[in-house]
């Protein structure tokens, strides 16, 4: 499925609040309802506002932007921010420092680097972090058709099975969001923390919160107008402290969710896997290792939808061809990951044109469902395809064909544990435990679960399975600092930074040594000490002769 997911610093919650329509829920909602259906309010900080359910626009618009609480209470008081130009040159600033400091740093890690330096800096407001979840192409194909097909039978006055084909399509949506929760409740474990006392940006108290306060916000189609099943969570920038000393909400320590994008990613796409397998579909692996696709949907009716990942991949074509060419070698494959986070950056179209697009083409006025479920039909009778509306049936013949996969053995696990260690060494000299999780998703087969997932990981840092791993940092304390606080979630003293520990193989710290010793040995002139005087002093008459005959020639 390869549900694809990022972090992003939010600003505007009316971007998401007004983005909707509410309509009929239930069964035949896809052809009565306009728009997307309205937000969902999660995490477990939700009680101490006293909200859950549906969200209202104008609360949480109070609530993200204001920091007004449903009550009418303020529970978040910002900082005075700087003026606009202000804060763009003081982390501008603040950026060339870190690349004067890491000249070798990449895209990514200035990106990271640029989410900490918000994250600790006071005259900068973050209402909240956005972090979508996209799924494949081939699901929100299938997600279209059973729309499409739901509206055909509709209209032919067949409301049984419309409705039933708008409950399997229901039931995909809610797989999603179920899927989004569990990796909720893994940011809820391991990046729910706020900071207490004094502290700078490396040292100080790291503290439990007590839950986050997030709302959802299922969308249906992409930038471009195409089939895009996806979500957002967005995680408001105020927790409470875990340990009840005080009620005050406090800004979240954001940057352990940039930190734990990977691991959130691949919990939301095995947990959405294992509910689509469990619906009856069966799940393909992708070429690239990346997740998984429904089997029987064909790749040409994915490409007929994906008119945004057409204009990547070609230009990002282009510039691996460039570079190619410049570097004498092609890119590796985090350096082509990179060209294309930028180039969808820089080719992203306006939410707002989005929705007035039917068809690949802008209608020039807001599109609504029917039209849309119309035009994507037509797409596909046009071009010759497998037409839309019955794509989920050969979704479900292809399952009805497929034969069970076997449950996975310990020999299994172990093999994709080295595999992890090696890729994520290869990919980094150091590397946290999002990294490798990254990698043992990859190196997994279809049905693996987001706990598979951690038991390998478990496998891969023990050393126990022939992927010889030590871990590198953080370094001990000192003195003991215990008696003054211990983190629940993980144990940690309260002045240790959370989610800091690193591992390297066994291998790489080898050659680390072999070839720092061989830089400290000391090597035997080729040349003795007369020969080397000899040889400037050589020079310094040729340089002589050379500067005459300027001087000569300028008079």
């Amino acid at each position: 499925m390869a549900v694809k997911s990022d972090v992003r610093t939010g600003h505007d919650i009316a971007y998401l609040t007004r983005g909707h329509a509410s309509g009929c829920a239930g069964a035949m909602a896809y052809y009565t309802r306009s728009g997307d259906p309205p937000g969902t309010w999660e995490g477990r900080g939700c009680a101490a506002l006293g909200v859950s359910g549906t969200v209202q626009a104008d609360v949480a618009e109070r609530l993200y932007q204001q920091g007004i609480g449903p009550g009418g209470e303020r529970i978040i008081r910002h900082a005075t921010p700087k003026t606009g130009e202000d804060q763009a040159s003081a982390e501008a600033l603040a950026i060339a420092r870190y690349q004067k400091e890491h000249p070798f740093a990449s895209a990514s890690e200035i990106n990271a680097e640029r989410t900490r330096i918000r994250a600790t800096s006071p005259g900068i407001s973050r209402p909240y972090y956005d972090i979508p979840s996209s799924a494949s192409g081939s699901i929100s194909v299938l997600h279209a058709s059973l729309r499409v097909a739901a509206a055909h039978a509709c209209d032919a006055g067949d409301d049984v099975t419309a409705a039933a084909l708008d409950g399997e399509a229901q039931a995909i949506e809610d797989a999603l969001r179920e899927a989004m929760r569990e990796g909720l409740e893994l940011l809820e474990a391991m990046a729910c923390y706020v900071r207490t006392g004094h502290h700078s940006a490396t040292t100080g108290e790291w503290r439990d919160g007590k839950g986050l306060v997030a709302t959802s916000w299922l969308h249906t189609i992409s930038r471009d107008g195409d089939p895009q099943l996806h979500i957002h969570l967005a995680v408001l920038n105020a927790v409470q402290r875990g340990d009840g000393v005080d009620d005050t909400w406090r800004a979240a320590d954001g940057q352990h969710f940039y930190q734990l994008r990977h691991l959130y990613g691949v919990t939301v796409d095995r947990a959405f896997e294992q509910r689509l397998l469990d619906m009856g579909y069966a799940m393909t692996g992708r070429a690239d290792g990346n997740g998984s696709e429904v089997g029987g949907v064909s790749q040409e009716v994915m490409d007929r939808f994906s008119s945004r990942a057409r204009a990547i991949n070609g230009r990002l074509r282009t510039w691996v061809g460039q570079y190619t060419r410049q570097h004498g070698q092609p890119p590796s494959r985090r350096t082509v990951y990179l060209m294309g986070q930028q180039i969808a950056k820089d080719t992203r179209r306006p939410k707002a044109e989005g929705k007035r697009m039917a068809g690949g083409k802008d209608t020039g006025h807001l599109v609504s469902d029917e039209e849309r479920l119309k035009a994507w039909e037509e797409q596909t009778t046009a071009d010759e395809l497998q037409v839309l509306s019955a794509v989920y049936a050969e979704a479900k013949a292809y399952a009805a064909r497929s034969t069970a996969r076997p449950r996975l053995a310990h020999a299994d696990k172990a093999r994709a544990a080295r595999i992890a260690v090696a890729e994520a060494q290869r990919q980094r000299s150091v590397w946290g435990i999002s990294d490798l999780c990254l990698e043992i998703h990859r190196a997994l087969p279809v049905g693996a679960t987001p706990a598979d997932i951690t038991e390998v990981a478990m496998l891969a840092i023990s050393g126990t399975v022939g992927a010889d791993v030590v871990q590198v940092s953080p370094a001990p304390d000192l003195i003991d600092v215990s008696p003054l606080g211990i983190r629940e979630s993980d144990g940690q003293s309260i002045f240790r930074k959370p989610n800091t520990m690193r591992w390297s193989a066994l291998s790489h710290l080898n050659l680390e040594d072999h070839v720092i010793g061989q830089a400290r040995r000391p090597i035997r002139p080729m040349v003795t000490e007369q020969q080397v005087r000899a040889e400037l002093d050589r020079h310094h008459q040729d340089l002589g002769v050379v500067r005459g005959g300027l001087y000569g020639l300028r008079d």
